[in-house]
């Protein structure tokens, strides 16, 4: 729904409740009322905020995905939401449209993993929160291994400790939010690439 038939709606509650309010002026009422005009008031700023960044163009790109759909799965390979829209969620948006667009001619949407920690203070928390919010069903494979091609080159960055070091260092610069993209698996037999964007226009 647009945000200007959202705020038209609300006005028309809003009417009836002022109009409930003086036929029967409860708290329960004047509570209803005065929550109805917050709503009113945010979609106010939301369409002022929209207006404003769209000063100088008709539309923008706030939000993408890169697809793969190979047999009868579909993976999110990646996505991403420009930052100054992220008061409105646009990234659970683009994954519903996502489910919405391929259900029917697909039997599973693949978002890629989550950790297996679930505590606080996991760096991917976020991430956690954000996939398992789709009530998903998750599956725990076998794990990821690492294919050594240079067993000398190996052992020595090992010995050295740079591989510990790099490790650590991702962790610690792990960005929280939903937004991060999961492992890349890549796919080699056909395949079909396909963007999904979300656009905001006047």
């Amino acid at each position: 729904m647009a945000a200007n038939e959202m705020y038209e709606q609300e006005v028309e509650r809003n009417s009836m409740l002022v109009k409930k309010f003086i036929n029967d002026n409860t708290d329960e009422n004047l509570k209803l009322k005065m929550e109805s005009d917050k709503i009113l008031e945010s979609i106010r700023e939301d369409i002022a905020y929209i207006s404003n960044c769209l000063s100088e163009k008709d539309s923008d790109y706030i939000a993408g995905a890169i697809t793969i759909r190979f047999r009868d799965r579909v993976n999110i390979l990646i996505s991403g939401y420009d930052n100054k829209y992220k008061r409105f969620n646009p990234n659970y948006f683009l994954h519903y449209q996502l489910i919405e667009y391929f259900k029917n001619d697909y039997s599973y949407i693949d978002m890629n993993g989550i950790t297996g920690d679930f505590s606080d203070d996991n760096p991917y928390k976020g991430l956690n929160e954000f996939k398992t919010g789709f009530n998903p069903d998750s599956f725990e494979l076998i794990g990821e291994f690492d294919f050594i091609i240079n067993e000398g080159v190996y052992k020595n960055l090992d010995a050295n400790g740079f591989l510990s070091k790099e490790f650590d260092r991702s962790i610690r610069n792990s960005p929280t939010k939903e937004e991060e993209p999961p492992k890349v698996k890549t796919i080699k037999k056909e395949i079909e690439p396909k963007k999904s964007f979300i656009t905001i226009t006047k």
